[in-house]
């Protein structure tokens, strides 16, 4: 029956084209045909094979299918074809087997015009044979041309890509070994473990992340080839053939399959082929390669073994050349195509995004967005456009802009119809993605309205039931999964998706045996992939069949050879079998495959121990201590094997803390700080422990809270938070250690900060007055690797809000190391070489400070920065700042490239410029407006810009990136350009007596040339305005080449910053109107900017800046100008309707400026201050007020002219009338950005001069006119 209906279906679709191919041919060959009657038979032709197959297929999801490889055998683009491609698999297990093979092989056919779509098809064909036990997928890579057979050398060390773009390993030496990542390296052939012609290379290298590895194969060939290399590569990668470079990429943009095509031209005989692969610390490893003949035919069965290479590397180019052919390129020529349909591009764009996932750019998403901007003056009918709206949702990585692209698709499309349903489910989806319950109850809604409209849908009726089974309904899942009556192509158990559906709801259920009868049923179609089989082996191995699990994890080793997580369980059941000769075989070739892996030696040593062999443990564990030498977790179980030890930690720990409480009375604080000390711990590699223990003390209720909890960060994956307790010494003597623990990121949403900072909360219960709370933990740092280099340094804060009885900072580092201190300032104690109970430290050097009776520190509004109010110790192995300059600069060098991308637009920038600083201005304003701020500090990238190349592609950068393109585009430009570290204000000064990065928090660009320092990351400010954080904040220049110029960075005159005001307020007709002209330049410029910013709210903006001063104002006419241009003035020209301007009782008074004016609140609020006090930056006011008093009203008495000149600025307030009105001119500066404590008392007279003067009275006498 169900090859019936398959016949007829194609049957009917193939005489229904032969008929309309006939009559198109027809009609142009014969004269006066109306070819619109033809087309319009033709119309007929199809709709009746469309609805023949709606009525007679079985499902929705079987139609989905066919309708997917109509529209592949109708693609006019190959772009737009390798989209459909890629969306087949969305059909596995959701309709029978033979259907989805059958399909897959008329897609096959389909697909054949292009090399790189009928891969894709082939690959997917050749894994649903396999899953039906068919030996003929199994033959695909030889058919593909893929080359399978690699030797391999790696990991070597990449930090920053250094190893990349420098000659390592075999571009010195072809032969091995080779100093690796940990240890040496030598060529190892890579086990035949391809996916479908692809290798995820993290299965055989450890550590697969910063990290270069070398791949080998030697190809025969018995005829010349004139052909083509299509590779794909999850990491950069350079090609080499017989020693010339033949291709390569410098991103990280993820593994799709035959991404690029390169040339080749190679004789009869042997080739070798190398590839240097490289990743970042996020990043990985993956490689596919497959050659071609000239006429884009696979080279099948092409004979090619591992070898290491015999002929010397070419050198490598600085920059990889751009393919010419290749699936990234097809894609990029459809959806630049103008001829290519809004769907066709946007099916293109679709394989984009899963040729080069990682591609932080995201150039489907442009596509998208120039498509969906096409189709709002195009002629696409209501339906196609909710078709390219549906296929665009997913190419954007906000979920409202998902939300709303489907929703308007939904609004489209046909109701009830196939399409609607499409929309519907991803729309579904889409609301599930939310977390407000409103959602997940629309989903809900939406889900139950289209299995009602549509009961055919599988899809549906799955994603509907498995919502039900997440919120615990499992007895309305199982009813409506029992509700499919299945395709008419064949039994329901045959489609894997409804039966694993099943299974899940059954077990969940209680029906364990219906489940199990399912779980053979699925299993028996899916041979090649691994559904089930995992829980199958553990069942067995728990129920004694030992034999029946090795069977099973064998079975699957063979099927997955790249998974070494199925040889383990072949190890494991072998060693549960008493085989332990046997499994320790298995291991070996696992370690062989990959001996980085340190849990692979960590099993070789239980295996070990099972032996009784205790030299066998020790070593295994050595070596996998030698490959993680900083996973706290693994050197605990290496110490169980070895004689008991102290922890490096153990002699700092103050026990008695109820004791050193009684020694020191409690004061007037809500909560104080009895321990606060550190023990640092540093290996040879720089890689650190650090022990803390704190103690506080609950003084009245107000402290409970603060007391009770602690956040300890932490840098993911780089680091690891061993909590070791936390206390409450109980004020009746007792302990109490219950706690909660839980873990956070750090990141805010909405942030435009990344990084890999985590955190976790700490809570200790039943915390009363009186209590002491006792943490103590310790943070591992367990990367593979020390990021910073050479560089070690630290800075520790040993004052805080509240006192401290002790404070202690204690720091081990290796004997060898010369390390440089800067003490703290409050009394203290040098302890060296020995612990605090005088013993010696041995092993080791050691220093350790030690404060007593350390006091509070007062905080105020607008004090210094953090180093200049808390006493702190610093620490580095850098003896001064150059050297701190050099390792800098070798750090971030290599990350200054310039590409053509970059050439181009400097030179498209300075095109008729004459000087230096035209071109400043110029490309400072592209890097700041066209360079969002965003930052991406993972690992090295805290202290190291990504390259310019990569930042101008991305178009986001942090400060450094955008300094760092700076400096690029400014050279390029002929303009000398520098790069400057700077501690910005808020972190305050330091005396420099140690050089350290950690002094450091920001990065800008110097222009020696003009003496200006260019920060790109002040989007709204001009080139020359440079932002209030970095003025008078400390700085170090570093030169190209590492030296350093430690500088103070300008601070502005107070008229660089100047906000200028002529305002009128007429009191002559039924309100008052204020009419006036604002100008403002400098900091005060920016400020209106970024206000300003929004056109479409820029008057909303501008009223409640003025209701600021005049409560109640409405703003009716404003007209801007320099809003948009960065370094031009600011100018707003207005008028606005007041409330009551007249005060009081009678004829009433005026305010000099209107209102009443809080200068003492504004500059100098608090009566005495124990800090400096700080302004943003120096600036100027002037306010010209004129009053049009109307007839009958004049001023009684005018107030005395003010005029006040000081160390800290100028005030002046005049007055004057002209005719009947009065104009009132105020002119005030601050010429300061710091007031110190000592000065503060004359610098609040002096405001206070400001604040009577604004706030003085003028009698009016007479009537008329509004008040």
């Amino acid at each position: 029956m169900r090859q019936v209906v398959r016949t007829r279906r194609s049957a009917w679709r193939g005489a229904c084209k032969r008929d309309l191919r006939s009559s198109i041919e027809r009609a142009a060959m014969r004269v006066g045909t109306r070819v619109g009657a033809v087309v319009s038979g033709a119309l007929v032709c199809l709709w009746g094979a469309t609805a023949w197959a709606q009525s007679e297929a079985t499902s929705g999801d079987a139609q989905e299918l066919a309708r997917l490889v109509d529209a592949l055998e109708e693609a006019r683009f190959e772009g737009e074809a390798l989209g459909l491609a890629n969306r087949l698999e969305e059909a596995r297990g959701m309709v029978v087997p033979e259907v989805y093979q059958a399909e897959l092989e008329r897609a096959s056919g389909a697909a054949s015009r292009w090399p790189v779509v009928a891969f894709a098809v082939q690959r997917e064909l050749a894994r649903a044979r396999m899953e039906q036990g068919d030996e003929q997928g199994e033959t695909l890579a030889s058919e593909a041309g893929c080359l399978t057979r690699w030797s391999l050398v790696g990991p070597l060390e990449n930090p920053s890509m250094e190893g990349f773009y420098k000659e390592v390993g075999p571009q010195h030496e072809l032969s091995g070994p080779y100093e690796g990542r940990f240890g040496e390296v030598d060529w190892r052939e890579l086990a035949p473990a391809d996916y479908f012609c692809a290798f995820s290379l993290g299965s055989f290298v450890t550590p697969s992340t910063s990290a270069v590895v070398f791949l080998a194969s030697r190809v025969h060939l018995n005829e010349a080839l004139r052909g083509e290399l299509l590779v794909g590569a999850a990491g950069a990668y350079r090609v080499w053939i017989d020693g010339r470079e033949v291709g390569g990429d410098d991103g990280e943009r993820g593994a799709g399959l035959d991404v690029q095509s390169w040339p080749v031209r190679l004789s009869p005989g042997d080739h070798e082929v190398v590839v240097k692969l490289a990743s970042t610390g996020q990043g990985s490893l993956a490689w596919s390669a497959r050659l071609l003949d000239a006429g884009g035919q696979p080279l099948a069965g092409v004979e090619h073994r591992a070898e290491a290479p015999r002929v010397a590397l070419g050198p490598m180019r600085a920059s990889a050349p751009e393919a010419r052919a290749g699936a990234l390129y097809a894609v990029r020529e459809t959806t630049a195509s103008r001829r290519a349909s809004p769907l066709a591009k946007i099916r293109a764009a679709a394989a984009w995004q899963r040729l080069q996932p990682a591609d932080s750019a995201a150039p489907w998403r442009d596509v998208a967005r120039g498509v969906i901007a096409e189709l709002k003056g195009g002629a696409s009918s209501a339906a196609q456009e909710a078709e390219v709206l549906l296929e665009a949702a997913p190419l954007f990585e906000e979920r409202w802009r998902q939300v709303s692209l489907l929703e308007r698709a939904r609004e489209l499309a046909p109701a009830n119809a196939a399409l609607w349903e499409r929309v519907s489910l991803a729309l579904a989806a889409a609301y599930g993605e939310g977390s407000a319950r409103a959602e997940w109850q629309r989903q809900r809604t939406l889900l139950e309205e289209v299995v009602e409209a549509r009961p055919g849908s599988l899809k549906a009726l799955l994603t509907l039931a498995k919502l039900y089974e997440d919120r615990e309904l499992d007895g309305q899942a199982l009813r409506l999964l029992e509700s499919w009556q299945g395709p008419q192509e064949g039994d329901r158990e045959g489609v894997v998706a409804w039966a694993r559906a099943m299974i899940d709801v059954q077990q969940a259920t209680g029906d364990l045996r219906r489940s199990r009868e399912l779980r053979e049923r699925v299993l028996s179609q899916t041979q090649f992939s691994g559904a089930y089989r995992w829980d199958m082996m553990k069942e067995a191995l728990a129920e004694g069949e030992l034999d029946q699990a090795l069977t099973i994890a064998r079975e699957r080793w063979t099927t997955n050879p790249w998974s070494s997580a199925w040889g383990l369980q072949v190890a494991r059941a072998l060693q549960a079998s008493g085989e332990l000769e046997q499994a320790g075989e298995v291991l070996e070739t696992l370690i062989a495959r990959n001996p980085g892996e340190s849990s692979l030696w960590e099993r070789k040593a239980e295996l070990r121990l099972l032996q009784e062999d205790r030299a066998g443990v020790v070593e295994a564990m050595e070596q996998a201590l030698s490959l993680r030498p900083q996973d706290s977790a693994l050197r605990a179980r290496a110490e169980l094997m070895r004689p008991p030890g102290a922890n490096f930690y153990d002699a700092w720990i103050e026990e008695d803390v109820r004791a050193l409480a009684d020694a020191h009375p409690p004061g007037p604080h809500d909560y104080d700080i009895l321990i606060d000390q550190a023990v640092v711990e540093v290996g040879p590699t720089g890689l650190a422990r650090r022990f803390v223990q704190q103690v506080e003390r609950v003084i009245d209720a107000r402290g409970i809270q603060s007391a009770r909890q602690l956040g300890v960060s932490f840098q993911s994956g780089d680091e690891r938070v061993e909590v070791l307790g936390v206390r409450v010494h109980k004020a009746d003597g007792t302990l109490s250690e219950d706690y909660d623990a839980w873990r956070s990121g750090q990141a805010r949403k909405q942030s435009t900060t990344y990084n890999d900072r985590e955190q976790i909360n700490l809570r200790a219960s039943n915390v009363e007055v009186g209590d002491l709370v006792e943490y103590r933990y310790v943070v591992h740092q367990v990367a593979n690797e020390n990021f910073r280099g050479d560089y070690f340094g630290a800075v520790r804060y040993v004052q805080h809000g509240r006192p401290a009885a002790l404070v202690r900072y204690a720091l081990l580092y290796p004997e060898s190391w010369e390390l440089y201190f800067r003490p703290p300032a409050l009394a203290h104690e040098v302890r060296d070489g020995v612990t605090p109970a005088g013993e010696a430290v041995e092993g080791m050097k050691s220093r350790s400070f030690e404060l007593r009776e350390v006091p509070r520190v007062y905080t105020e509004h607008d004090q210094p920065g953090y180093t200049e109010i808390y006493d702190y110790i610093m620490v580095s192995n850098k003896a001064d700042y150059d050297a701190i300059g050099r390792w800098w600069w070798g750090l971030i060098e290599e990350q200054l490239v310039v590409d053509d991308a970059i050439r181009e637009e400097v030179r498209r920038l300075t095109s008729g410029l004459g000087n230096d600083e035209e071109k400043v201005e110029a490309i400072y304003d592209y890097v700041a407006r066209n360079t969002r701020y965003l930052h991406v500090g993972l690992g090295i990238h805290g202290w190291k810009p990504y390259r310019t190349s990569a930042v101008m592609q991305n178009r986001y950068g942090d400060c450094k990136d955008k300094a760092a393109l700076l400096k690029v585009m400014l050279e390029e430009a002929g303009v000398e350009a520098e790069m400057v570290l700077v501690r910005t204000r808020r972190l305050g000064e330091v005396d420099g007596s140690v050089a350290s990065m950690h002094v450091f928090n920001h990065a800008v660009t110097y222009v020696p040339g003009l003496d200006v320092f260019l920060d790109a990351t002040a989007e709204y400010n001009g080139a020359f305005e440079l932002t209030s954080m970095d003025q008078g904040a400390q700085a170090l220049i570093v030169e190209d080449g590492g030296q350093t110029r430690w500088v103070t960075m300008p601070i502005d005159a107070p008229e660089t910053n100047r906000l200028a005001q002529r305002l009128e307020i007429d009191l002559r007709g039924e309100r008052p109107v204020l009419r006036g002209e604002v100008e403002a330049v400098g900091s005060r410029a920016v400020r209106y900017r970024q206000l300003l910013e929004d056109p479409q709210r820029r008057d909303e903006a501008f009223e409640r800046e003025l209701a600021r001063r005049y409560p109640g104002i409405r703003l009716t006419r404003a007209e801007y100008e320099g809003i948009e241009t960065l370094g031009a003035p600011a100018k707003v020209r207005f008028e606005a309707e007041l409330g009551d301007v007249v005060r009081g009782e009678g004829e009433g008074y005026l305010y000099p400026l209107a209102s009443p004016e809080d200068a003492l609140g504004a500059y100098a609020a608090e009566g005495t201050r124990r800090q400096d006090r700080m302004f943003r930056v120096p600036f100027a006011e002037s306010t010209q007020m004129r009053y049009v008093l109307g007839q009958g009203r004049r001023v009684g008495r005018v107030p005395e002219d003010v005029e006040v000149r000081s160390k800290f600025g100028d005030l002046r307030v005049s007055y004057s009338t002209a005719g009947e009105d009065l104009v009132v001119e105020v002119d005030f500066s601050v010429k300061v950005q710091r007031v110190p404590v000592e000065e503060y008392e004359a610098f609040r007279a002096f405001v206070g001069e400001l604040h009577t003067a604004l706030n003085q009275t003028i009698r009016l006498v007479g009537e008329g006119g509004v008040r």
